[in-house]
């Protein structure tokens, strides 16, 4: 799994799986999920978009949603930090 955070243009991007564990009891994945789907919901709401399906999604979060971006760009960082599946650049 790679992500990819743009901190200047506030956008990310995740394309793969963890493949950590096997299909549907993969800890990591399930992590990367909750925190990009929280992301997507919230850029929605204040003006960003968000594409998403299996293995791949990408948010603009550029309007409004900088707090939220920045702490859950934290979290996907600590992630990768634990779990060498999850590259984050």
């Amino acid at each position: 799994m790679k992500i990819h955070i743009d901190e200047d243009n506030m956008t990310l991007t995740v394309t793969g799986h963890a493949e950590y564990a096997e299909y549907g009891k993969d800890i990591v994945c399930a992590g990367v999920s909750a925190l990009v789907q929280t992301l997507a919901l919230y850029a929605t709401e204040h003006g960003g978009t968000a594409e998403m399906r299996s293995g791949y999604a990408k948010i603009d979060a550029s309007n409004g949603a900088k707090d939220v971006f920045l702490a859950i760009c934290a979290g996907l960082r600590e992630l990768a930090k634990a779990y060498p599946s999850v590259w984050v650049t």
